[in-house]
């Protein structure tokens, strides 16, 4: 704002009263009818978690792989897992859990088994001349001094010497890529068992299958957890398997028995997921079902336990539900294996309809025609003409969306909005008829939404004259970014200011400035002219910042004869040969006259304004 405005040899003082102006004579603001924040009393439906039948959808999306809501972009997706920490290294059981002292089991994952043995002939008491059998259509790398090989250790191509004081390492490559187990031989501590090949997990069963490093060695083995001995079931053929045998199993090669290994199933536990893509918007969510392995989602919405008759939901799959819908997930996955049931309900964020009044003509033969707008589909208003309550008359009438009806110039319309589905119901709004053609229109705002997470928020205008309106969009530093006609639903967010109005023939409202976290306010935008006659050219004009600077004139400058704009907000001077202003400032111009005009905007109402200017 400024502080004083100069002007040699003139002192003036200046008073503008505008409580006797009449609509022509102001075309800016004073209040406006709004209902600023509409808040419905939820508590009666916080507890009545309906659950819909399967065979009655209201979402209506069953089969669909998307129906996706307008905005869904969230901040943070939140993911829900229903009583369940599980994570995709969870395993049915404890990892190869074994006794006291026992070994865990060396598992080779190839595709098919590939048992390599040591063929050793003795040279002398400590040396032997060693081959590898069951070679074909693989390669086998070794090491003679206890470290692990690679592939770029020693090529098996013949035999060698094997010194008994030494460990031998090796394994092998088969033809496809594959690479066995490191294995590891020891002559003074036996053949080295382990398990060669296990079978995929089908029907929660696998098949495994044992080999050793030495030929002439036996295994022997138990599946009840007991420790194994040479009186236990000796290894002949595959063993089967499930989720609950602890199978242990020894080496006996000539007097010399192995530890005590032991092998689990070990399957991973499968694990479903439900995730929100969207926030609740308009009763309904967007969500996506996730797995942590191969297998079958089944799915039911009606509360009832999943199985596998139920309907299936394909992974990563995007579906629309209501806030009325429960779903019941469980993943079977393809080894037999079924998770914890998940349960998932969208948060109970109601949005009752809300139905906006359109008029249609301004008051013709004492009658005014209008149109029910419903945000919503599916949903019926109720309203009365009499003035009585529409929740509980026995004058109540019905509408549709986009009903039209003629309402008498003194008729009080009470209405209210029902979904017809999810059956919420909206407040009682009243709506009051002009009384003259030419009445100055109102506005009001509804809020058609809750603040969604990313700051956005649907609204409703509302006017009492026939037409458009018109929004100003405001970034964060307040700049005006877009201006459109819009018929009244639109969409904001929290770092956006708008400024509405609309105009009927030529009468303007209230200009309405809204943010969803501030609400409403009535904007009055003022302009006070100052003219100066017979103003000299050897005359100067100073004019003072709040920031104390000064910016000085004469009446020669040739900027004068355009326009000069001094912004309060930026506190910046620019020059135009258009008087073009859409933020507050002071435009100065001299023609034959000396024009200082004050651009202001005050919120709320204001009858008489006050505006002194001191010059000599």
């Amino acid at each position: 704002m400024f502080l004083f405005v100069i002007l040699s040899c003139i002192s003036v003082v200046c008073a503008v009263d505008v409580t006797g102006s009449n609509d022509n004579d102001v075309c800016t603001t004073a209040s406006a009818n709004y209902d600023n924040n509409i808040k419905q009393d939820m508590d009666k439906y916080i507890n009545n978690r309906e659950v819909i039948p399967d065979n009655n959808f209201e979402d209506g999306f069953e089969n669909s792989e998307i129906i996706e809501l307008t905005d869904t972009t969230i901040d943070e997706e939140e993911e829900f897992v229903e009583d369940d920490k599980s994570t995709d290294s969870i395993r049915l059981n404890s990892p190869n859990n074994r006794g006291s002292g026992d070994t865990g089991a060396i598992v080779s994952n190839t595709t098919t088994a590939l048992s390599v043995k040591v063929v050793l002939s003795k040279l002398t008491s400590t040396t032997y001349n060693t081959t590898f059998s069951g070679v074909n259509n693989c390669t086998v790398y070794y090491t003679l001094n206890g470290v692990n090989p690679t592939t770029s250790s020693t090529k098996y191509t013949k035999a060698f010497v094997y010194d008994t004081s030494k460990t031998l390492k090796y394994f092998a490559v088969k033809a496809n890529g594959e690479c066995g187990v490191v294995l590891s031989m020891k002559l003074s501590e036996g053949s080295t068992p382990y398990i060669v090949y296990k079978t995929p997990i089908a029907n929660k069963k696998q098949q495994v299958y044992i080999s050793y490093t030495l030929p002439t060695t036996s295994i022997y083995y138990t599946t009840d957890g007991s420790t194994p001995t040479t009186s236990s079931t000796k290894y002949s053929a595959p063993i089967e398997i499930n989720n609950n045998t602890n199978l242990r199993f020894i080496s006996v090669y000539g007097s010399i028995t192995s530890n005590v290994y032991s092998y689990r199933m070990n399957a991973v536990k499968p694990v479903v997921t439900i995730k929100n893509i969207t926030d609740v918007r308009d009763n309904y969510q967007n969500i996506t079902v996730k797995i942590n392995k191969a297998g079958t989602i089944y799915y039911t919405r009606n509360g009832s336990i999943p199985n596998t008759n139920s309907n299936t939901w394909t992974n990563n799959t995007k579906v629309m539900i209501s806030i009325k819908t429960q779903v019941r997930a469980i993943l079977v996955d393809n080894e037999g294996f079924t998770s914890d049931l998940l349960v998932y309900q969208p948060k109970k964020v109601i949005t009752p309809p809300i139905t906006a009044i359109r008029p249609l003509t301004t008051l013709e033969n004492n009658k005014q025609r209008i149109q029910f707008s419903t945000n919503k589909l599916n949903c019926t208003v109720y309203y009365t003409t009499d003035g009585t309550n529409p929740k509980n008359s026995t004058t109540v009438k019905t509408a549709k969306n986009n009903d039209k009806i003629y309402l008498n110039k003194n008729t009080r319309l009470k209405y209210y909005t029902k979904d017809d589905i999810q059956l919420y119901e909206s407040k009682v709004f009243n709506f009051t008829p002009v009384q003259h053609p030419d009445e100055r229109p109102s506005i009001t705002i509804m809020n058609a939404s809750n603040i969604w997470s990313n700051g956005q928020q649907k609204i409703i205008i509302q006017s009492n004259q026939p037409g458009k309106f018109n929004i100003t969009k405001y970034n964060q530093t307040q700049a005006p970014t877009e201006t459109l006609n819009n018929y009244g639903s639109y969409t904001t967010d929290t770092n956006t200011k708008i400024e509405i109005y609309t105009q009927y023939n030529d009468k303007y409202s209230k200009t309405i400035e809204y943010n969803p976290i501030n609400g409403s306010k009535t904007i009055m935008n003022y302009q006070y002219v100052v003219r100066f006659l017979n103003v000299s050219q050897y005359e100067e004009i100073s004019f003072t910042s709040v920031s104390e600077k000064t910016y000085t004139y004469h009446m020669y400058n040739p900027n004068l004869n355009n326009y000069v704009f001094f912004s309060f907000k930026n506190e910046t001077v620019s020059h135009s040969d258009l008087n073009i202003v859409n933020q507050e400032g002071i435009v100065i111009h001299k023609s034959d006259t000396l024009d200082i005009t004050f651009y202001e905007k005050v919120y709320g109402e204001m009858d008489y304004v006050n505006l002194v200017t001191n010059h000599w």
